[in-house]
């Protein structure tokens, strides 16, 4: 749980970077400063992060043959929390507000934007994590 108590940690100085060696050099500065006029992003970041997800799973899956991607993976992940149940056959083993925090979903009906955690604790989200069957 190293990593989890690190993110811990981050959120509550209130980081904006997690990793501020993800940020490109020229404006690393603000990684952990929330401003009005400057934002520590750079919009070619997300095209970089694809190009190095898709290499990694070219090279990890031999070519990539069946044209696995991120945001298939995305929808692996969202399809395996909703379906999974408990031992009674009818709860959900993952609750809704843990699937939306790990994918990141805002929340679709108004229960659960009214009563929403304001912080993810990372206990239930990593005990979903786990739950997650090996795929390679």
């Amino acid at each position: 749980m190293g990593f989890a108590q690190f993110v811990e940690a981050a959120q509550k100085r209130g980081w904006i970077a997690l990793s501020p060696e993800a940020v490109p050099k020229r404006i690393r500065h603000l990684a952990h400063v929330v401003t009005e006029d400057k934002d520590a992003h750079d919009p070619k970041f997300g095209d970089v992060l694809d190009y190095m997800l898709r290499t990694a799973l070219d090279k990890a899956l031999d070519g990539n043959p069946r044209a696995l991607s991120c945001h298939g993976f995305r929808h692996y992940v969202n399809d395996h929390f909703a379906s999974l149940r408990q031992d009674d056959g009818i709860s959900l083993a993952i609750p809704d507000i843990d699937r939306l925090d790990v994918l990141g979903d805002k929340p679709k009906d108004v229960n659960l934007a009214t009563y929403r955690r304001a912080e993810k604790p990372l206990g239930p989200l990593y005990r979903a994590i786990l739950t997650l069957p090996r795929l390679f």
